[in-house]
C-alpha cells in the first residue's frame, strides 16, 4: 500500500474551491494523474455517485471505477475506487478554512 498527502494553501474562499473540486469536469486541470473519463456522472456527485477515469501514473494507464463514499458540502469528498489492474483507491479531498493573518 502507498499513501500519498499533499496541503495546498490556495487563496480562494473555500466554496469556490468546493466548486472545483466537485465538479469532475474540472479534474483535468488539477488532477495529475487524470487521463480522461470513460463514463462520468449525470450529475453533481453526491454519496453513491459513480464514474469511470483513466488515470497514468509513469507509463501505466489504468481505467478506475470510483464511487463517492463521502460527500459533505464545502469541506470533504471522498472517492473510492477499483482499477483495471487490480489497483485499489482511496482518494480524500478536504477543505478547511484559513484565517487570514
Amino acid at each position: 500500500m502507498v499513501a500519498i498527502s499533499c496541503d495546498k494553501i490556495v487563496p480562494a474562499p473555500q466554496q469556490r474551491v468546493w466548486d472545483v473540486i466537485s465538479d469532475v469536469s474540472t479534474f483535468e486541470h488539477w488532477h495529475a494523474l487524470h487521463e480522461g473519463w470513460e463514463e462520468m456522472p449525470s450529475g453533481p456527485i453526491d454519496v453513491g455517485s459513480t464514474m469511470v477515469e483513466k488515470i497514468k501514473v509513469a507509463a501505466l494507464v489504468d481505467t478506475i471505477t470510483f464511487e463517492v463514499k463521502t460527500c459533505r458540502t464545502p469541506s470533504e469528498v471522498v472517492f473510492r475506487g477499483a482499477g483495471s489492474t487490480g489497483s485499489k483507491i482511496h482518494m480524500r479531498l478536504g477543505l478547511e478554512p484559513t484565517r487570514e493573518t
